[in-house]
């Protein structure tokens, strides 16, 4: 009889890692989705130059939309370099516990960490 649980393709020390990593494709998705939300009210803001209200109105949408998406971009931005550091030490062996991680988990650290670096 087959087991109904699947195995964990990485030993469970990797799963923070993962999860940091979910967390920035998030972050990453509703940076992208923000990005064209701003486009869209920019256009609209150029085409509306006569009405005062109009503008005034699109810019208070616009101002906190612009201001969370930054925050969240920087907090992309530190995590991703946090990962890449710790990927660091863990390839150049200058944390404690680099001898759990083998020669595996660090190149699927550093390709994961590549491709969000893109």
């Amino acid at each position: 009889d087959v087991s109904a649980e699947s195995e964990e393709p990485y030993p469970e020390y990797m799963g923070e890692f993962f999860e940091e990593i979910d967390c920035i494709n998030d972050d990453i998705d509703v940076i992208k989705e923000a990005t064209l939300a701003i486009t869209s009210l920019n256009e609209t803001a150029l085409n509306v130059t006569d009405n005062e209200g109009d503008l005034t109105m699109l810019e208070e949408q616009m101002s906190p939309l612009v201001d969370t998406t930054n925050k969240q971009a920087q907090r992309a931005k530190d995590s991703l370099s946090q990962l890449k550091n710790e990927t660091k030490e863990l390839d150049e062996g200058e944390v404690m516990l680099c001898h759990l991680y083998s020669e595996n988990d660090i190149r699927t650290r550093k390709n994961e960490v590549n491709k969000l670096s893109r």
